[in-house]
């Protein structure tokens, strides 16, 4: 069945808008089974303009959004989603993808096929996603933010990204929320998208360090955030094995200070949240300004595998990924919440 229309958001800077032109718009123009397809590009930079290009390509009609300052990846996609206000559901794609012509119906489809679907995941090419799911159901416990269709009316229930992680993890804390309103996140094998990143395709020095920064800086705040003291000084001690060099435990803990005493005010303070269906592990996530400890009641079972085990290949995944490269170049943050300013030292 041949759908009329779909939202679809792209946060993308100056030095990004030629992947989209060459790569994502051309791939978007050629999907089948779709009708019109409304692509929002967010200057996530909030300066000037980024696309110059034609506004209808195809079947695509393409616009530009910025704010009035520089957002992270989740504050950029929260923004979209108050700008457009899209009805069922809407995709969010990278700038450096390129969708097979397919993508977006199956994703649709898996998204129709069950009404408690919240998130469905497409699957990365030419290298493929470190991802553990059910074979049978396709559940996975966290879905990556580099192509997700995300059911509206979820998105809005749980008001978003948590914009405090300014980049990288958000997708993971956004995954969490869902499942614990008792809404599935899915895999879709058959919804296939090029994803040209890494360092097979130009990857720079300042950029994989960045990436890293973030990273280590995000799954201490994701531990917190969840487990509380506990689970931060785990995240702490799991990092340090990790075998960083000093100066960047360095940066990352001033990093997550940072971010930590900007909670402290009570406009950031979160809320207790429990999973609204027996079926699903308790987690109940304490205020930031208090001292006790945080409630974990863990069945042995947390959709559609055991938690445990999810944890462990998530730690895994998270410190194969940063740990012990000793190539990582000296950067500095010049301003907290500023990552386009994270510079080498050399130049200072």
């Amino acid at each position: 069945m041949k759908k009329d229309s779909v939202d679809i958001f792209c946060a993308v800077s100056r030095g990004e808008i030629g992947k989209v032109k060459s790569w994502l718009i051309p791939s978007l123009a050629k999907q089948l089974n779709i009708g019109k397809i409304n692509l929002t590009l967010i200057n996530f930079t909030g300066k000037g303009s980024v696309y110059d290009g034609e506004s209808e390509v195809g079947k695509v009609s393409i616009k530009e959004i910025r704010g009035n300052r520089q957002f992270g990846f989740g504050e950029s996609h929260n923004f979209a989603f108050k700008t457009v206000k899209p009805k069922n559901y809407f995709l969010i794609i990278n700038p450096d993808c390129s969708l097979h012509q397919k993508c977006i119906e199956n994703l649709i489809f898996q998204m129709e096929s069950d009404a408690k679907v919240g998130i469905v995941e497409g699957r990365q090419l030419p290298f493929e996603h470190p991802k553990e799911y059910d074979t049978k159901t396709c559940e996975t416990p966290w879905a990556s933010g580099a192509c997700i269709l995300i059911r509206s009316s979820i998105f809005e229930k749980v008001k978003g990204f948590d914009e405090h992680f300014w980049m990288y993890v958000e997708d993971v804390d956004f995954s969490w929320r869902v499942w614990l309103e008792d809404y599935k996140v899915v895999y879709c094998p058959l919804a296939v998208v090029y994803h040209y990143t890494g360092i097979y395709f130009g990857y720079n020095g300042t950029r994989y360090n960045i990436e890293h920064l973030w990273s280590a800086r995000n799954f201490i705040y994701i531990m917190y955030k969840y487990w509380g003291r506990r689970g931060e000084k785990k995240a702490i001690k799991l990092f340090r094995r990790a075998g960083y060099p000093d100066y960047f435990c360095k940066q990352v803990f001033q990093e997550y200070g940072e971010l930590k005493h900007s909670l402290g005010n009570d406009n950031f303070r979160l809320l207790r949240i429990k999973a609204k269906n027996k079926r699903l592990s308790l987690v109940a996530i304490s205020h930031f300004e208090t001292v006790k400890r945080l409630t974990i009641r863990l069945r042995r079972k947390f959709i559609p595998i055991k938690i445990r085990k999810f944890f462990q290949l998530f730690l895994n995944i998270l410190l194969k990924q940063m740990g012990g490269n000793s190539s990582l170049k000296k950067i500095k943050v010049l301003k907290y919440g500023q990552y386009h300013t994270l510079k080498e030292k050399n130049n200072g």
